[in-house]
């Protein structure tokens, strides 16, 4: 237990930049790739809500796919893309399930 202990404090010690190793071409390139760290794009999400009262959320872009579960009116989706005509493919918020249903039961927001 002791030496995990040890072992732990010395990686976060070198990872932070307290500690360096005899070796120190090492520790620099973890300090470069701290300090420089790769930027993310950020991604704008597009929410929405169900406005019907009980809507299939759908395995694809139609009525004659599995219905994986109903959403009802008010629950939070959030729209991803889809080149389907009629048909949004979501992710329900509450469950990370991803589906389609028809844009007629959708309001953006």
């Amino acid at each position: 237990m002791i030496r995990m202990t040890l072992a732990l404090t010395m990686m976060l010690g070198l990872l932070m930049g307290f500690w360096s190793p005899k070796d120190s071409t090492a520790s620099e390139t973890a300090r470069s790739q701290l300090a420089a760290p790769t930027p993310v794009a950020m991604q704008q999400t597009q929410l929405a809500s169900v406005n019907g009262r009980k809507v299939n959320l759908r395995a694809g872009p139609s009525r004659y796919y599995e219905i994986y579960y109903t959403l009802p009116r008010g629950a939070l989706v959030e729209v991803l893309p889809s080149d389907a005509e009629d048909w949004m493919r979501l992710r329900d918020l509450a469950t990370g399930q991803i589906g389609y249903m028809s844009a007629d039961f959708v309001s953006m927001h």
